[in-house]
């Protein structure tokens, strides 16, 4: 039985911005390449499509 995807409610604040970073900084530690702008924006798209069961508006916002 699998744990994710796991209810989306609003008030959850555990996918954020540091969560992202840290994701990003293990990738780079095993070596894959650093994240553009780009692929950071993707990264938090797929993470919160795996984590929440509903499909729901994902807002990103490339900083420049």
């Amino acid at each position: 039985m699998a744990n994710y995807p796991v209810p989306y409610n609003d008030d959850d604040q555990r996918l954020d911005d540091d969560l992202i970073c840290d994701v990003r900084t293990a990738l780079m530690k095993r070596g894959f390449p650093e994240l553009t702008k780009v692929d950071y924006g993707m990264l938090e798209v797929m993470l919160a499509r795996f984590v929440y069961a509903e499909r729901r508006e994902i807002t990103v916002i490339v900083k420049g």
